[in-house]
């Protein structure tokens, strides 16, 4: 897919970039946006900026974006299963044990 956009010359001047440094950068503030938004994945990021995984990752350092973007609210769940899941494993180590103690 091609997306074109019409702008005045004196916005390349201005910003002191040619077209293509201009669509480049464009792609990659994009990508950043969305990528921190969680809309899309480091890899469709990468992907929409024109780059690399890697090149994508060392691109948000020097605009001090964050590598990895931490959905809380999705971390607390993950974090409540752990527990429920340590829980369970108590209970059925201790039930074993218990069993064994019988035989």
């Amino acid at each position: 897919m091609e997306i074109r956009l019409k702008l005045d010359e004196d916005v390349y001047s201005a910003l002191r970039r040619s077209p293509d440094e201009f669509a480049h950068e464009l792609r990659l503030a994009t990508a950043i946006h969305w990528y921190g938004r969680s809309e899309i994945s480091q890899e469709k990021a990468a992907q929409v900026a024109g780059l690399d995984r890697t090149d994508f990752l060392l691109a948000l350092e020097p605009r001090e974006e964050n590598v990895f973007v931490v959905d809380f609210a999705d971390l607390e769940e993950g974090l409540q299963q752990v527990k429920i899941s340590e829980t369970l494993v108590a209970a059925l180590t201790n039930e074993k044990s218990q069993e064994v103690l019988v035989v």
